[in-house]
């Protein structure tokens, strides 16, 4: 190996070798590892080394390009394996410390903002005197302000459970009718002060299937809220539950701005919010329709969507029964608000 070291320095010469020691230096500093440099490199230095041996021409290529192509490759994929393996831990340790991040602020702020919806409800229950007229309408304003902050606190709470995968259902049998009809109760003050038509259809036949409570309503309510804030004044919304095959499904339909095709596949990312008149007049996070996705999707189903701008849209939530119950599609209209 000595000899063969020493004959390749006596052809080369010192500064020839000098040179091409700057070279590959200068090659390494600037990570130019591409197939071609590596393959050229190998080739070189098999065809010195044989020539060194004083072999056969017709040997020494070829030995070295099959060398050189062998190494070049194995080389290239353990590089690009690395780097890979480099950028997913990068990606990895970031949305961790996100997810870290946005939990222990949620939780930060939900304290404090408990107490204060506390504190202001007890005020208004009259368990610090009587209130007068013009200072209860201030305090309901605040009450009012204060449960919105805790429920945007609490869906960001909830997105970085999901992003860390800290979600753990508790399911247990529910009435998906009995739900439904729940949550529009619950928003029916937001419905009467939009002054919208409201339509709920419920199937005669119960539908009973296993869910965690509380994450399916965060799911419906998200999309019955966003239906009443995007649709104008004196529109239509409609809340349909009924079953397809093994499927429970829940259609909420309204008369809205409606979304464009192009922002069909970008409206359940995080923080995304449209750009139009409704948006900028109702506000927002841009984490629901996220969160209603990902919660539907933790129960086996899927969140799908059709809409046209100017009509309106329909968001559909299919989930799966795994029961046994007979199948009627027939519907009865509860509710009509006008």
């Amino acid at each position: 190996m000595t000899r063969l070291y020493e004959e390749l320095e006596q052809r080369v010469g010192g500064e020839t070798r000098q040179r091409l020691n700057r070279l590959v230096a200068r090659a390494y500093q600037s990570l130019l590892v591409s197939p071609a440099v590596i393959f050229v490199a190998i080739l070189a230095a098999t065809v010195f080394g044989w020539q060194a041996a004083q072999l056969e021409l017709g040997e020494i290529l070829l030995f070295g390009v099959f060398s050189a192509a062998l190494i070049a490759y194995i080389v290239l994929v353990l590089i690009r394996a690395r780097g890979r393996e480099l950028y997913q831990q990068k990606e990895h340790a970031i949305k961790v410390a996100q997810d870290e991040l946005l939990s222990l602020a949620s939780h930060q702020l939900r304290t404090p903002a408990t107490g204060v919806k506390q504190y202001v409800g007890m005020v208004l229950q009259g368990f610090a005197g009587k209130v007068p007229p013009a200072q209860m309408a201030l305090l309901e304003k605040a009450y009012a302000s204060n449960d919105r902050q805790l429920r945007i606190i609490n869906e960001i709470l909830h997105m970085a459970k999901i992003g860390s995968g800290r979600i753990v259902l508790a399911k247990k049998d529910i009435n998906l009718g009995e739900l439904v009809t729940d949550i529009v109760s619950e928003q029916r003050g937001d419905i009467d002060q939009a002054n919208h038509e409201l339509k709920v259809k419920l199937p005669t036949k119960p539908i009973t299937l296993p869910a965690d409570m509380h994450m399916l309503r965060m799911a419906i309510e998200n999309l019955l809220s966003n239906a009443i804030k995007y649709t104008p004044s004196a529109g239509r919304i409609t809340v349909h539950v009924y079953r397809e095959e093994n499927l429970a499904k829940v259609a909420i339909t309204d008369t809205g701005v409606g979304i464009g095709t192009a922002d069909l596949n970008t409206i359940f990312r995080q923080f995304v919010r449209l750009d139009n008149e409704t948006s900028q007049r109702v506000g927002g996070t841009g984490i629901g329709l996220y969160l209603s996705k990902n919660l539907v999707e933790l129960h086996g189903g899927t969140v799908t969507v059709e809409s046209q701008p100017g009509v309106g849209s329909t968001f559909t939530i299919s989930l799966p029964i795994h029961t046994s119950t007979p199948q009627d599609m027939k519907n009865l209209t509860v509710t009509r608000e006008t």
